[in-house]
């Protein structure tokens, strides 16, 4: 009768262990921003990383504007993945499927996706850049919850504004 009870706690811990440890071991999450489903791994910054750095660690989900008064916006996200102490970050950039514009009531889509961003903080902003070199952000955190900054692109510039989601 013992024996058999502690079995199955044994067993219960074992199953609550395994559920337990992979959120903490690097198994990755999905969630859904844009519209796009992300698969990602939030490394927690290492115990030497800066806490204006490690504010910077996790989801960020809003908009960019475009065009001279901002008249247009497309959905956008990062999850910064890992921060390291030499200020260099990993992230995955979300953007939806498309773009807005007030002025005339247009709707133009475009394709979706993810891609992998590398990133370094410098003077309290972040910058990230694409593979390509085309495409940049530089963001600041403005406060726990929102970054904002600037976004560069072949077609131009536009403001860039994220908060967590809640």
């Amino acid at each position: 009768m013992v024996l058999g009870f502690m079995n199955r706690f044994t067993a219960a811990g074992i199953v609550i262990c395994g559920s337990i440890l992979p959120l903490t071991g690097g198994r990755a999450e999905p969630t859904t921003i844009c519209g796009q489903t992300v698969n990602y791994v939030v490394t927690p910054p290492a115990s030497d990383v800066s806490p204006e750095l490690r504010a910077l660690s996790g989801i960020w989900v809003g908009d960019s504007a475009t065009g001279s008064v901002g008249e247009c916006k497309f959905c956008i996200g990062f999850v910064i993945e890992s921060i390291r102490s030499d200020a260099t970050a990993s992230a995955k950039y979300v953007w939806g499927d498309k773009i807005k514009c007030f002025a005339n009531g247009a709707n133009f889509l475009i394709k979706p996706g993810v891609n992998p961003w590398e990133g370094k903080m410098t003077g309290g902003v972040l910058h990230f850049v694409s593979a390509d070199g085309q495409y940049s952000f530089d963001l600041r955190v403005t406060n726990p919850n929102e970054m904002r900054g600037i976004f560069s692109a072949p077609t131009g510039r536009g403001n860039a504004q994220m908060s967590r989601p809640r």
